[in-house]
């Protein structure tokens, strides 16, 4: 049993769904830019983990000129996309909800600050931790238990959201309430992990959460 009075959302995939595919797309123009390739397939698997990390993955051989020169651009690239995108209206509606019904309500992502200021309705949001304020991605549990921390609530009275199997391992080591939501991108490793909760869509969560605190038994 949970007695939950925060819910911490993942951006990438999960409070912003398009994003996976537009963090794609902005990874392969930068690697053609630099005379690299990648399929969606290499990238599924690391979703939440920093892009410079993610470069560093998939080209272990590249110096650190060349890492940077792809991670800027594919930043710059990505920003041009999402410059065209928000927040889907549902998403914005729950996290209006959850704190009318007593939440708090915080962001942990492994992306960069400013791509997610771009989008979030920061004030609606408690807190937000990013790529910036962390060492060690998820599942690392650390960007979990840091938000909990700057929100002064326990980990244990936190439900986390996310649309992947590196926010289940995260929330699991952080011991928080994990509920999986589906993504086009990232479903497949999330079922594999055998999330205990899993919900279609964000506004899903409403049924759940009524009042803060909310008991919820898994």
């Amino acid at each position: 049993m949970h007695t939950i009075r925060a819910v911490i959302f993942d951006f990438d995939g999960t409070f912003a769904p398009q994003t996976n595919r537009l963090h794609f797309l902005s990874f392969r123009t930068a690697f053609r830019k630099f005379g690299y390739d990648m399929q969606e397939s290499d990238l599924v698997d690391l979703f939440g983990v920093p892009q410079d990390q993610i470069i560093r993955t998939l080209l272990p051989t590249a110096d650190d000129k060349t890492v940077k020169r792809i991670s800027d651009f594919k930043m710059r690239e990505y920003m041009k996309l999402i410059s065209k995108e928000s927040i889907p209206h549902e998403n914005v509606r729950t996290i209006e909800a959850l704190k009318k019904r007593g939440f708090k309500v915080a962001i942990s992502s492994g992306s960069y600050l400013g791509p997610v200021k771009r989008m979030v309705p920061m004030h609606l949001i408690d807190d937000i931790v990013t790529a910036e304020d962390i060492h060690r991605p998820k599942p690392d549990p650390e960007i979990l238990l840091k938000t909990a921390k700057d929100m002064r609530i326990r980990p244990d009275q936190c439900a986390y959201v996310g649309d992947s199997w590196r926010d289940k391992g995260a929330a699991d080591a952080a011991e928080m309430l994990f509920i999986g939501v589906l993504a086009d991108l990232t479903s497949k490793g999330l079922l594999a992990s055998n999330p205990e909760m899993l919900v279609g869509s964000i506004p899903e969560l409403l049924k759940l959460f009524v009042k803060a605190p909310q008991e919820v038994a898994i």
